[in-house]
């Protein structure tokens, strides 16, 4: 008897596993849409805080966006050259302007490895 017991009792803990686990499903049903707007608002918070710790331990900026016909960049640079610089190797920061007025093309040329990239 005890030995017909020890032999089944994985099956019966497997039995009452899905038992619990259909009744947590059907007593927590109702509550899917709350749970499930909680996470999406929660992952938004997660992306804007881990943008935000981004920004400021790299000293990024927002751009301005408006409907000109300009693009200028002050003292831009290219987060993964930079960050893959060796210690103490200072970035050299790019400043470009292209408008309809003056500057509308620019063709960079180089060999490869020669900071084209970077701009």
């Amino acid at each position: 008897e005890y030995e017909e017991k020890i032999l089944t009792a994985q099956e019966r803990i497997e039995v009452l596993e899905n038992k619990l686990y259909a009744s947590l499903v059907g007593a927590l049903n109702d509550y899917v849409p709350a749970i499930q707007a909680d996470a999406k608002v929660l992952a938004r918070l997660d992306c804007l805080l881990a943008l935000t710790v981004c920004a400021r331990e790299n000293r990024y900026c927002r751009p301005v966006v408006d409907d000109s016909l300009e693009i200028s960049i002050t003292a831009g640079r290219h987060p993964v050259i930079e960050r893959e610089l060796p210690p103490g190797t200072p970035y050299i920061a790019n400043s470009l302007t292209l408008d309809n007025a003056g500057e509308q093309v620019m063709m960079i040329t180089g060999p490869n490895m020669s900071g084209k990239s970077a701009l």
